[in-house]
């Protein structure tokens, strides 16, 4: 009886363990990626924010890079509201202090509204496959003098860049986990 008690107990440990460690990817450890063609990519982390219980909070972190050295990146905040049905995307400033005051700046059909970027996440089963930013490449493109773009490596930006035009994508799909 005891060894049928010692089998079924370690049987159980192992089941366990598989489940636990199953390599499932965190929110905070996945990476999207968009590929822009010649060498250059648009990666997209996010990272979890603890806020109220109904609701979600994201920093997130775009990175343009060519022949796999970053060249450009932003950084923002996605909140959702109530059970994170809806979500929106805010691109930090050029002036951190200046909240929307860019946005009104450079697309003033915007001025009221705070939530000007929807974000959808795509999911397959529980896994996010695609997460889509609604108009995000146009907002990037008008707002590239008001928003927050730091420059690691001006050699290597393109013509667009160099007149303050950052394209930032529209959707990213899933590539890899962080080890």
């Amino acid at each position: 009886m005891k060894r049928i008690f010692d089998v079924c107990f370690l049987s159980s440990l192992v089941l366990t363990s598989s489940i636990a460690w199953a390599d499932d990817c965190l929110t905070d450890m996945q990476v999207f990626k968009r590929d822009l063609g010649d060498g250059a990519e648009i990666s997209y982390t996010q990272r979890f924010v603890p806020i109220h219980s109904d609701s979600a909070a994201y920093s997130v972190h775009f990175e343009a890079r060519r022949q796999e050295v970053v060249v450009w990146s932003v950084e923002g905040r996605i909140s959702c509201g109530a059970w994170g049905l809806m979500c929106d995307l805010e691109i930090d400033p050029l002036q951190p202090n200046d909240k929307f005051d860019a946005v009104r700046q450079c697309q003033p059909s915007y001025a009221f509204k705070d939530d000007i970027i929807p974000v959808t996440m795509i999911r397959e089963g529980e896994d996010i496959k695609y997460i889509t930013f609604g108009n995000l490449s146009a907002f990037s493109m008008g707002c590239g003098n008001y928003i927050g773009i730091k420059v690691q490596r001006p050699e290597l930006l393109n013509d667009l860049e160099r007149d303050r035009i950052f394209i930032l994508p529209d959707y990213v799909k899933f590539d890899s986990c962080k080890k």
